[in-house]
């Protein structure tokens, strides 16, 4: 293995040195040049499509290649800028758990915000009317089941090693409020392989949530990990690495 892709979110490495990553960690301890391409504020729409970018262009690599996926909030993602030929991250942030997303809807409206720096306004009608006529809570947390198995089964497809991983507690599929909530529950947790995921009934979010705060994450009111919450993560991920045997 002479590879690591690093995809996710913000919680793979803001606010820190890039030495200091749970991905260049692990690629200074099993010598594997890091493909650094997480990007804060990601959708997983945006993860999806560029590992799958990634995979169709690096064809003769692939076989050399860990694929380590940080999965984050259903409630992001992403358009088309057709003027400025680029896919536009929407952020919506909702901290709350799976039962009370449609309490808080019209709330998502507020914080449908960019997180990039292009000059790109979107006004509050058409928030409002986007969230009112094409978002459903429910059907973004179908949309994230069938991508993450879409990617699985493309990784499958081409022989790559990989490892996926929940950022926030809202992103595990295993997460006790789903069975009765959506239909594509049961199918998920009969099919997907779990022997893939690092604590697949977990996640980094909740995992850290065992230590002092001021320990671990960047500030009273930021939850990123700082370099010891990355080095306690990277712990459980070389642990889950070593007991596969996948290097």
């Amino acid at each position: 293995m002479k590879y690591l892709y690093y995809n996710g979110d913000s919680f793979c490495g803001v606010g820190i040195e890039k030495d200091e990553t749970l991905g260049q960690l692990l690629g200074d301890k099993y010598n594997l040049e890091v493909n650094h391409a997480w990007q804060g504020g990601s959708s997983n729409h945006r993860i999806h499509r560029t590992t799958v970018n990634h995979i169709m262009n690096n064809q003769s690599k692939l076989q050399d290649t860990l694929f380590l996926i940080g999965w984050t909030k259903p409630t992001r993602f992403e358009l088309y800028d057709t003027t400025h030929k680029k896919y536009i991250p929407i952020n919506g942030q909702i901290n709350v758990g799976y039962r009370t997303y449609k309490k808080v809807g019209m709330a998502f409206i507020t914080n449908m915000s960019r997180t990039d720096a292009e000059n790109f306004e979107v006004s509050d009608e058409f928030k409002k009317e986007y969230i009112t006529k094409f978002v459903d809570f429910d059907n973004m947390l179908e949309e994230h089941m069938r991508r993450v198995y879409s990617l699985e089964c493309i990784l499958k497809a081409n022989n790559c090693k990989y490892l996926f991983w929940n950022a926030f507690p809202d992103t595990c599929i295993l997460h006790p409020d789903l069975p009765d909530k959506i239909q594509l529950w049961n199918k998920a947790v009969e099919i997907f392989d779990w022997e893939n995921w690092i604590l697949p009934d977990n996640s980094l979010d909740l995992y850290l949530n065992q230590f002092p705060r001021a320990d671990v994450r960047q500030g009273p009111h930021d939850d990123h990990p700082n370099k010891l919450g990355h080095l306690i993560w990277f712990e459980v991920v070389s642990e889950k690495i070593n007991s596969m045997n996948i290097l």
